[in-house]
């Protein structure tokens, strides 16, 4: 019998962690998914879905450029996560990013839900003047950042699929493979254009490491992998 400990074991959340990847991308174009929240007034918001590419890509002055940088750590707590106020949550930063998967982010956290259903959401902010925000007659001007959230780790027995809101985007975790956790991402897709494509992320937690490989495929394909190279 595998002795697992604990689901906080396999994503660490003290202040100080650094975490270095090496994202290596193929002839496939990897996309990416997000639902932002934005405070319209008088208690109003608009949730716009967003489908795009990682345009660290497309802004390569060598356009045959396959492995990109990406650094972040925890610099601490916060009481205030954009639209939220977890008691127990995280600051991070972003200290390298060449593909460009943080592009646009105001503000990152993770917050973490302790105990039984243990559970690791990540929450972005987006300034009201980010491309795709929604316009007043004032433009974004004194208007709220917006917010975009998603469960990315949670601990529960295999074979539990979680989706938040009706949205497109679930989290399913299938077991334990060679000693790690292995959790699938999938966002699903009407299939009507590239951009609106069903696609899959598998991931995989160690214990004291937190995420150490993410695998992207798109019909099958390969389109991105993030290899964890560092934690400290």
């Amino acid at each position: 019998m595998v002795t697992l400990g604990l689901p906080s074991d396999y994503f660490p959340t003290s202040i100080g962690t650094t975490w270095e990847y090496e994202i290596t991308v193929t002839d496939v174009d990897a996309l990416n998914y997000k639902e932002v929240t934005w405070p319209m007034g008088n208690g109003m918001e608009q949730v716009t879905a967003v489908r795009g590419y990682f345009m660290g890509k497309f802004r390569e002055d060598d356009s045959t450029k396959t492995k990109f940088r990406l650094r972040y750590r925890i610099i601490g707590n916060a009481k205030q996560q954009g639209i939220f106020q977890y008691e127990d949550a995280r600051k991070l930063e972003v200290l390298e990013d060449e593909f460009g998967i943080f592009d646009d982010v105001e503000e990152l956290f993770w917050l973490i839900s302790p105990g039984m259903e243990y559970q690791i959401t990540e929450v972005r902010t987006y300034n009201p003047n980010t491309p795709g925000a929604p316009r007043s007659a004032w433009g974004g001007w004194n208007q709220e950042s917006g917010c975009a959230y998603h469960l990315i780790f949670f601990g529960s027995p295999p074979g539990i699929s979680i989706s938040l809101n009706k949205s497109p985007e679930s989290l399913a975790f299938w077991g334990v493979q060679d000693g790690m956790l292995y959790f699938r991402r999938t966002i699903e897709g009407d299939g009507e254009s590239k951009l609106n494509q069903t696609f899959i992320e598998d991931m995989w937690f160690a214990k004291g490491k937190g995420l150490v490989k993410l695998v992207q495929k798109i019909d099958g394909r390969i389109s991105m992998t993030w290899q964890l190279k560092r934690v400290s």
